[in-house]
């Protein structure tokens, strides 16, 4: 696992109702790359 994949995952813990342009934007990632890390 590396820092991105840490980070979205802390984020969804603290909310996972967030979407993922907002969970994108704070990871500092495109929509897309936000995505594939989630669901892949």
């Amino acid at each position: 696992m590396d820092k991105i994949n840490i980070k979205l995952l802390t984020e969804l813990m603290q909310n996972s109702r967030i979407p993922i342009t907002k969970l994108a934007k704070k990871l500092k990632v495109s929509r897309e790359v936000a995505t594939y890390r989630l669901f892949s």
